[in-house]
């Protein structure tokens, strides 16, 4: 359920009767940021997040039109859902074409809202046929192929926890990779603040949280086994898988036309 901030500036609803009417028809519903959300908007429409990616949080950002907080009553678990439309515009328009992301684009958002323990809302607006624009189709296709290609055959690894946080993943032979996935142990919350990934001496990737997963990219090795440093009270991780792709860098984001730059963020 979408409740969108812009426009809703210095505004009162009777959120009462609004969630009423939701829990009635849609017990079970997402409930994007205002009302009584379970999901909260990111901050930014290039669909980007940042690292750390915390899902709880006491504040949410309603309008891309400002930079003003909304206190909420305490604490709540409000994973960010990182929106951004696949060309300029949110609906579809017949002169925009040429704002289409390309795929690269495209790669480069995953990597930072879903690779980053996010969720992503890649908006395809119908055109006034009521069909997914030819351009925009061929386009998803060529994004959902790559991502296939780059993740479809994932290597698993069994884990050990050792005293002091430290995991060891073990995998049944020696395999040649460029990427990682981290997966938390989410059953008492969000607990991991900070990770290292190795392996022998030499480091592959770091950062603070993990969440439903974090995707690194870093040069080939080959290795039958990593040791991986997690900090965090209860810091915990599911599972930890690994991919040859054949690419060791993760996309940048493109620069976009001039229209399209109301409010980026800052990556």
């Amino acid at each position: 359920m979408w409740f969108d901030g812009a426009g809703s500036e210095g505004r009162a609803y009777d959120w009462e009767a609004i969630m009423t009417v939701v829990e009635r028809h849609q017990p079970h519903a997402m409930v994007f940021n205002m009302g009584r959300p379970t999901i909260r908007w990111v901050g930014n429409e290039d669909g980007l997040a940042k690292d750390p990616c915390w899902y709880v949080t006491d504040s949410t950002g309603i309008s891309i039109y400002d930079d003003g907080q909304v206190s909420l009553d305490s604490l709540r678990h409000l994973p960010p859902e990182c929106d951004v439309p696949i060309r300029q515009n949110w609906f579809w328009q017949p002169d925009d074409a040429y704002t289409l992301k390309s795929r690269d684009h495209l790669l480069a958002i995953w990597y930072r809202s879903v690779g980053m323990g996010a969720g992503l809302l890649l908006n395809v607006p119908p055109d006034r046929r009521g069909l997914i624009d030819e351009l925009d189709h061929a386009r998803l296709l060529e994004f959902s192929a790559e991502l296939t290609r780059r993740f479809g055959r994932p290597y698993s690894a069994e884990l050990v926890t050792l005293p002091e946080a430290d995991v060891i993943a073990h995998f049944p032979e020696s395999v040649l990779f460029d990427h990682i996935e981290l997966r938390e142990d989410l059953s008492s919350g969000q607990r991991i603040t900070s990770h290292t990934v190795l392996a022998g001496d030499r480091v592959l990737a770091a950062g603070s949280t993990v969440g439903v997963r974090r995707v690194h990219a870093f040069e080939p090795v080959t290795a039958t086994e990593l040791k991986i440093h997690i900090s965090g009270d209860g810091a915990a991780l599911s599972a930890v898988r690994v991919f040859r792709t054949g690419n060791s860098e993760v996309p940048g984001v493109e620069k976009l036309p001039d229209v399209m730059n109301e409010k980026s963020a800052d990556h």
